[in-house]
């Protein structure tokens, strides 16, 4: 009741057709965690002043936030037809577009964006992630690669890249990125990843170990020593294949 009180004296003292207090209400509201009320304040903006772009670039990104991507959308549509050359709202309508799985269009935004902004990694990381759903995997890795190249520490394209190598069959090098990330940056998140690529790639070993005991075995079934081997494996191997 207090927080209603409060917003009612904010509209008393907020002339109508006031654009920023308006959105200032909106603000406010998203940012005490009202996303109701924020919603209502920034539909008031859009109705009130359908030309600007702040209520619908404001609305699009609580519509985001609500995760009502479709709408979102549309809002940042109508924002891109009175600053079409804006990167952060095509950027933002790209986050959109993948979410409803339009990797094309997403994929357009996302160039559009990284042209104004070509030292942006996180664009260049949603070029990768998206150019990796598609299946183009070479060009993923080069997108992931630039924004790395552009930010060490970005946790995001590391984790995606370490994803992308596993993958493809070269866990070495996802193990490698992540050993050699965390020389400079304690992650939390990546010395999880790191540990997750470790134990499967141990699992992977002790399964080929396996094979080649039993193949060993099936040339000279009495041979104790690999017998004794294979028997630690199979002791081992659940407990990394999680059975």
């Amino acid at each position: 009741m207090p927080h209603h009180n409060h917003q009612n004296s904010q509209s008393a003292s907020t002339p109508d057709g006031n654009l920023a207090a308006l959105v200032a209400q909106g603000t406010s509201a998203l940012h005490e965690g009202n996303l109701e009320e924020a919603l209502g304040h920034f539909q008031s903006v859009v109705s009130r002043f359908p030309d600007r772009p702040e209520g619908h670039n404001n609305l699009g990104a609580l519509y985001a936030a609500l995760g009502r991507t479709a709408e979102a959308e549309a809002c940042f549509n109508h924002v891109l037809g009175l600053l079409p050359n804006n990167p952060n709202v095509h950027f933002n309508r790209g986050l959109m577009r993948a979410k409803q799985e339009n990797f094309a269009a997403a994929t357009l935004d996302f160039e559009t964006a990284l042209h104004h902004q070509p030292n942006d990694p996180e664009i260049l990381m949603n070029l990768g992630v998206t150019a990796y759903l598609t299946g183009a995997v070479d060009r993923a890795r080069s997108h992931l690669e630039s924004a790395l190249a552009l930010a060490p520490d970005h946790v995001g394209a590391l984790l995606n890249l370490c994803d992308l190598e596993e993958a493809a069959g070269d866990s070495g090098r996802a193990i490698d990125l992540c050993q050699d990330s965390l020389t400079h940056a304690n992650e939390y998140r990546i010395r999880r990843r790191l540990l997750g690529l470790l134990l499967n790639r141990s699992a992977v070993d002790l399964s080929t170990a396996r094979d080649q005991a039993l193949a060993l075995l099936a040339v000279d079934p009495g041979d104790e020593e690999v017998k004794q081997e294979l028997q630690r494996i199979e002791t081992l191997l659940p407990a990394f294949l999680g059975d």
